[in-house]
């Protein structure tokens, strides 16, 4: 188990022991002092809106997963170098079979840019991104 994952974890019942202590203890307390309850609860209810807004907007920029940013990596440059293979056959700077042989170099310069290690699994991760973008161009004479 990775620290990402202790941390999470670690998160998830530091919040939820928090939440039953609240309900538990502190609700009835504040109750038998004579605090309106609704008024905080309706207070907590938008902290807890704007917080989840602020999450998600959070989420979105600070990657998350290195496995699913390098699977992006790939997948954008494949169809970076496919295009870019494809244009350089069109002006006959490159034989037909010589289009995956470049886009593969491409991808992999940038990888190794990235200082991300090229193991066999990403090579077949290549590959498939590579063929996966060859469809999506579609077929040419």
């Amino acid at each position: 188990m990775g620290n990402e994952s202790i941390v999470a974890i670690s998160v998830l019942f530091g919040v939820l022991g928090g939440v039953l202590g609240t309900i538990i203890f502190l609700f009835p307390y504040l109750k038998s002092k004579g605090v309106d309850l609704k008024s905080v609860l309706s207070d907590i209810e938008n902290v807890v809106d704007v917080s989840g807004k602020a999450i998600d907007v959070i989420s979105g920029i600070v990657p998350n997963n290195k496995a699913v940013n390098i699977l992006e990596i790939i997948e954008k440059w494949a169809k970076i170098a496919v295009g870019d293979a494809e244009q350089l056959y069109h002006a006959g700077d490159i034989s037909k079979d010589g289009r995956a042989e470049i886009a593969e170099s491409v991808v992999y310069s940038v990888l190794k840019e990235m200082n991300i290690n090229i193991d066999d699994n990403k090579k077949e991760l290549i590959n498939a991104a590579i063929k996966n973008a060859v469809n999506d161009l579609g077929h040419s004479n």
